[in-house]
């Protein structure tokens, strides 16, 4: 299915879909074929990818807290679905 689609875009998006539904197969696709999903992944495509996010955004990963639910952190943390958080990212 992957080499039916023309547009790097529609890769790049395609492969997200599969990330965000079943990411062990995700990570053994891109591993088996990294010379040529890395472009698709990466650069040059995910720069597009982030200026038309708001029009390919297709479901949340991770967790965002508002800045009027400062206080709230450790609650909403609390009440995350996946407690096996390894890393935390803060922009």
């Amino acid at each position: 299915q992957y080499k039916s689609f023309e547009s790097d875009m529609d890769k790049h998006i395609y492969l997200r879909n599969i990330q965000d539904t079943n990411e062990t197969l995700y990570y053994r696709l891109v591993q088996n074929h990294i010379s040529e999903m890395m472009p698709i992944i990466y650069t040059p495509t995910v720069g597009a990818a982030c200026e038309n996010f708001s029009n390919i955004y297709r479901r949340g990963r991770g967790l965002f807290i508002s800045y009027p639910n400062r206080d709230r952190i450790d609650d909403l943390l609390n009440n995350a679905a996946n407690h096996n958080v390894k890393v935390i990212v803060v922009t």
